[in-house]
């Protein structure tokens, strides 16, 4: 033990002494020794010479008054510091340590409004936060004598009281817990105490005590926690602990980040979102070994282990605002979490030597995650400007490496240690088996190489999907002249069209906009898009996943809803192509997959090929096959009404090549190099896929020059790619000439151009997305001339999704003949 003072400033030739006030003395008492002590040396002072002497007298006359002072109005005392508890022990009545000092004690002689305080209770201290009516933390030093077990010593004994302490402005009181539906959860633990009755006692004072998830967290997790505690008791000569709630923001649906907790009873007690404890466990050979824990207040599966809610110390320290065990040196610190101290400075070491990629600082356990906006990919334009075209950023707890240089991209996406995607644990468990959304490398090698050879076999390149497309095409047109030329919100009738065009793909067949199972599955598409992208949450922060709570948290459940409902709606149409197969005339794609599935089963047992994949590889073509050609087609649609002069060019090209009966041809679009350019911009200005899905890296591997160690997730910016001025002239104005040659007659490409991402990962349907939004741009434009509603005034504001969707607006079809 240490023991630790207060020391004199001598500096500054003012005795500085820290007190603890007695309330039942005033400011008045201080006032009137001071007096003293400053006339009897300002007298000694002009006899003494001497400055060693003087400071002696002085030193002499303040230990005599002070003693004065002790006795009839403050408590002076050592205060006794252990090396891992940072906390000083002082007088349990409410103490408040004042710095005396002229300038203060002047200032603050009516009174001080209020500061945290320490209150040394019976066998532990607490800090107590008078707004939330909680503990701010709670420290225990525990041995095995304090939790030896007495049949004499029980809770039973035990009633919960109020901190009398505490002002009645601040405390809370057992009314507050009445029928809140939450448990009276005790800081330091009653278990831990049982060496006397009084000091169980004293655990159930309510300024112990904080609002807990009773079922699933009191009574389980964080029970099972404190059980975990007493049993390093066991096992350690001392065991510090601090315990203490935390209150931790949550990214709402604004795509703002919010504190949110709820207070309960009469005194707005405060219900914590979280609860941290740490435990300093000390050897026999005066090491240490620490833990820190952090868990939600909500109910936890009992299945799911303590170390699951491992954290860096510093994590909570930040969130909290706390320095926790602070005077414990790094040099005594045999372990962390089960894990060497230096573990992570060895990673941090790694990186450097390795050439690991430059990129920003960010915040512990969050990273660089609340100085993203909404859309991030504008957000790495800026940081790549700074730090290169291949940059690190922390997203969470997971690594990531931004590519953010066209180049850097090309090299990325041809490697074979970044072609496999990253596991989250949400998608797999609403779409298990995804083979193109999903971490199972092998099943999407083996899928991927499948689908690209049965789209072609059924039509893509032919005429076959063609025609489908145009049928489906000209019920859509028809929808667009019922209205009359009013304005209308065209994603309605769009959203069922772009899914028929992947129904006739896969079922064979279209259905009505009105009919029922239609309406069924485009619901259902449209919920499980929407909600999809917040399913990466617990790859960034890999403990969210053990959380129960976590479905709803993280729309995963309203996910896994809809999820269950396409495949219920799958599951049915398999079923009727099973009851009529025929293997001499293959209808659609599922009928190619059973038969290959047949065949491939035959060869491998352990083939990737089965009904439930068959399932999850329906949903995949039609999440990606709808959702990014209905996005384009509905920004063509927008910009057109934008700017009429190019609407006019454009229909002008279709006035010559294919006149105003016949219907469009995916072939004329080689006859058309004005439209093929403004298809192209398009693509390339308001960029469909800012953000590539994820990669992962298999291995380590270098981009750039950069290393990329095994686990990174890998994510290229295409926006950037599409807007980079280094290989684009004003690539944020629109510019359709920018893809033609100088006489307008022909295309010209870029290799900086990749819509539809390149490598091996590149969109196998990116074929059949380009006929699709050629045969709706021009037969939409060859019959309608596309107009905003009277005063509407074009805005292009988007959010980033999957896809970087427009907000809802409305546009008039005018029927051109």
């Amino acid at each position: 033990m240490k023991k630790f003072y207060q020391p004199v400033n001598r500096s500054n030739r003012r005795i500085r002494l820290t007190v603890v006030i007695n309330k039942k003395r005033s400011l008045l008492t201080i006032y009137f020794v001071f007096y003293l002590v400053n006339n009897l040396t300002f007298y000694i002072y002009r006899f003494l010479s001497n400055m060693a002497l003087r400071y002696s007298i002085v030193a002499g006359a303040v230990g005599f008054f002070g003693g004065i002072l002790y006795r009839d109005t403050c408590s002076f005392r050592k205060c006794e510091v252990h090396a891992a508890n940072p906390v000083v022990s002082v007088n349990p009545s409410e103490p408040m340590e004042i710095d005396i000092d002229d300038p203060v004690t002047k200032t603050m002689q009516f009174g001080f409004p209020g500061v945290d305080t320490v209150r040394s209770r019976k066998s532990y201290v607490l800090s107590y936060d008078r707004r939330n009516r909680v503990p701010h933390w709670v420290f225990e030093h525990l041995t095995k004598e304090k939790i030896a077990y007495d049949e004499n010593i029980t809770r039973a004994k035990s009633e919960f009281f109020e901190d009398d302490s505490i002002h009645t402005y601040f405390r809370s009181s057992n009314a507050d817990y009445k029928h809140s539906g939450f448990d009276r959860g005790h800081l330091a633990a009653a278990g831990n105490h049982r060496s006397k009755q009084e000091f169980l006692d004293d655990t159930f004072v309510l300024s112990n005590i904080a609002p807990q998830v009773g079922k699933g967290f009191n009574r389980d997790a964080w029970n099972k926690l404190e059980k975990h505690v007493r049993k390093r008791v066991r096992q350690y000569k001392n065991v510090y602990v601090c315990s203490g709630p935390l209150y931790l923001p949550r990214m709402e649906n604004d795509g703002k980040k919010y504190i949110k907790y709820q207070v309960i009873g009469p005194h707005d007690v405060a219900v914590p979102t979280h609860f941290f404890k740490i435990l300093v466990c000390e050897k026999e050979d005066s090491l240490f070994d620490m833990e820190a824990y952090v868990m939600p207040n909500a109910p936890i599966d009992e299945k799911v282990p303590l170390k699951a809610f491992f954290v860096p110390k510093d994590v909570i320290e930040r969130a909290a605002g706390l320095l926790l065990f602070e005077k414990l040196p790094t040099s005594v610190i045999n372990s962390i979490n089960g894990k060497p101290p230096d573990a992570k400075r060895k990673i941090l070491i790694k990186k450097a030597r390795s050439n690991y990629p430059p990129g920003p600082f960010g915040l512990p356990f969050v990273g660089y995650l609340p100085f993203l906006s909404e859309n991030a990919h504008l957000d790495f334009i800026e940081l790549g400007k700074k730090y290169g075209d291949v940059f690190s950023v922390a997203l969470g707890m997971q690594n990531t490496v931004i590519l953010h240089g066209p180049e850097a991209i090309k090299e990325a996406m041809n490697k074979p240690e970044l072609l496999s995607r990253p596991p989250i644990s949400s998608l797999e468990l609403i779409n298990s088996l995804s083979p193109f959304f999903g971490g199972d490398f092998h099943a999407w090698k083996e899928q991927r190489k499948f689908v690209v050879h049965s789209m072609k076999d059924l039509g893509l390149g032919k005429t076959k999907i063609e025609e489908d497309v145009m049928d489906e095409i000209n019920h859509f047109v028809e929808v667009l002249k019922s209205h009359d030329g009013e304005p209308m919100d065209v994603k309605e009738p769009l959203s069922p069209s772009m899914s028929n065009n992947i129904c006739a793909l896969v079922f064979g067949k279209r259905y009505e906009y009105g009919d029922k199972d239609r309406q069924f599955l485009d619901r259902n598409l449209e919920e499980a898009n929407e909600s999809i992208t917040q399913t990466s949450s617990d790859t960034l922060f890999p403990f969210i996943r053990y959380i129960p709570f976590y479905l709803k948290f993280l729309k995963v459940e309203r996910s896994l809803i809809a999820f269950n409902n396409l495949k219920s709606f799958m599951r049915k149409e398999l079923d009727k192509h099973l009851k009529t197969l025929d293997p001499g005339y293959i209808r659609d794609f599922i009928d190619s997959y059973f038969l290959e599935m047949d065949s491939q089963k035959a060869k491998n047992p352990n083939t990737t090929f089965s009904y439930e994949m068959l399932v999850s590889s329906v949903i995949d073509v039609f999440g990606a096959g709808s959702e990014t050609v209905r996005t384009s087609i509905l920004w063509f649609i927008y910009i057109m009404a934008a700017y009429p002069e190019v609407q006019e060019k454009v229909q002008q090209e279709i006035l010559e090549v294919i006149g105003t009966e016949r219907r469009p041809e995916y072939l004329n679009m080689k006859c058309m190099p004005y439209t093929h350019a403004i298809i192209m911009e398009i693509m390339r200005w308001k960029t469909i896929v800012p953000l590539n899905l994820a990669h992962y890296a298999m291995a380590d591997t270098k981009v750039g020059g950069y290393d990329i160690p095994k686990g990174t997730i890998v994510i290229a910016n295409f926006w950037n790619a599409h807007h980079d001025t280094r290989y684009w002239n004003e690539p944020h104005k629109f510019k359709p000439e920018r893809f033609l040659n100088e006489d307008g007659k022909s295309v010209v490409k870029s290799s900086n151009f990749m819509p539809f991402s390149l490598g091996r990962r590149v969109c196998p349907g990116e074929s059949m997305a380009y006929m699709e939004i050629f045969l709706y741009f021009t037969s939409i434009l060859q019959k309608f001339d596309i107009k905003f509603p009277e005063g509407m005034k074009p805005t292009f504001e988007a959010k980033l999704s999957i896809t970087y969707r427009l907000e809802p607006f409305k546009v008039r079809f005018l029927l051109k003949h």
